[in-house]
């Protein structure tokens, strides 16, 4: 691999990532997983494999009663906290069993009407809670937001998860998992691949080496260094940018973008892992039913438990790093992306709008963006 491209080399880094990655892809499979903090650990599984869930919890020793942890989002939509708290623990009198959490989490069967939710209390947690560390441990492993878990009455949590053969993580390091997994970006493999529009292209795959999301750099023509570069942050579209679903404007994006840079000259179009705004595929899925049931795209999300919009974009400022791209002219209809690049250390020089023609499918999708997620979008 090209030398040019900067490796964090630090052990101790790559040490904690492995565990947390380790502890994601334990989580997305069922296995039960320890979290700790200076005076507690809890025994933390998905919520949405339920049934497979409790029988593995309830088979270790040294652990209180199960009790189920969502995101207060979610909570506040069963109307059963405020939707700013960062975590909600619920519970009620009589010990709460696989099917209160299957109909909790099922956002198609349950409302704030209803009878279970009447019986339920919630318990605010702050965004430094275990509990919060542990939801979003599953907003990671792209499963809905929700995990059902029990506090380990060992004094010491790492060493009952040894004993047990469990993976055991801190919660601050789950907290810092963004940044430490953005900074220990490698670029992992390049190579020139002609596109349709674009035949001076290479593509330059990032990944760090204890695994993680892989996010792709599609390089037009030669960098000047000296020069705003033409950019666009793409996330991952299945539906849009490969099947051409007409539900989203994603695909013309896409496409769009590379025509418009190559034109230019040169320029970068950042392809991130970031599927549906950062919650994966299948709950994407889950929202676009919800939005056949009348939700629009923001409404839908929050349905699951999750913000309208779950993407960071670190990664992408510390890919442009590695570049040696620091200035950029952007290619957005979206100020947040703007925003949030600066934070990051990227100078934007200029907001290039991206607008495509709506259709009969995508026209309310588009509005709503525009209209509550501050999108600038003009009639075309």
């Amino acid at each position: 691999m090209n030398k040019k491209y900067k490796k964090d080399n630090s052990a101790d880094t790559y040490d904690v990532l492995e565990e947390l990655h380790r502890a994601i892809s334990d989580i997305r499979r069922g296995s039960p997983i320890v979290i700790s903090d200076a005076q507690t650990s809890i025994l933390v599984c998905a919520a949405e494999i339920a049934d497979s869930a409790f029988s593995r919890l309830t088979k270790y020793p040294n652990i209180g009663k199960i009790s189920l942890a969502m995101t207060g989002r979610r909570a506040s939509i069963l109307g059963l906290g405020p939707s700013d708290s960062a975590v909600a623990v619920i519970t009620q009198q009589q010990p709460i069993n696989i099917d209160i959490v299957t109909e909790l989490i099922n956002s198609s069967k349950i409302h704030k009407e209803s009878n279970l939710t009447k019986m339920l209390t919630a318990i605010s947690k702050p965004s430094s809670s275990l509990e919060h560390a542990a939801v979003y441990l599953t907003k990671k492993a792209r499963l809905l937001p929700a995990v059902i878990f029990s506090e380990i009455t060992s004094k010491n949590g790492q060493h009952w998860a040894q004993h047990n053969r469990r993976t055991h993580i801190t919660a601050e390091s789950v907290f810092e998992y963004d940044t430490t997994a953005a900074n220990t970006l490698e670029a992992i493999s390049e190579a020139p691949i002609p596109l349709e529009n674009s035949e001076h292209t290479r593509i330059i795959a990032f990944r760090s080496k204890t695994g993680g999301s892989e996010h792709i750099a599609i390089v037009v023509g030669n960098l000047n260094a000296g020069e705003p570069t033409l950019t666009r942050i793409h996330s991952e579209c299945f539906t849009g940018d490969l099947l051409g679903s007409l539900k989203c404007d994603c695909g013309d994006q896409l496409r769009g973008a590379i025509k418009l840079i190559a034109e230019h000259k040169n320029g970068v179009l950042l392809y991130l892992d970031q599927e549906g705004r950062g919650i994966g595929l299948i709950n994407k899925l889950r929202a676009y039913k919800l939005q056949e049931d009348g939700f629009d795209t923001i409404d839908a999300n929050e349905q699951l438990g999750f913000e309208n919009d779950e993407r960071i974009y670190i990664p992408a400022a510390e890919i442009l790093k590695k570049l040696g791209v620091k200035k950029i002219k952007l290619l957005t209809n979206n100020p947040s992306k703007v925003s949030a690049l600066a934070r990051h250390g990227i100078t934007i020089t200029e907001r290039v709008p991206h607008v495509f023609p709506a259709n009969k499918h995508n026209f309310s999708y588009l509005q709503t963006k525009a209209d509550r997620a501050g999108h600038i979008i003009r009639d075309s």
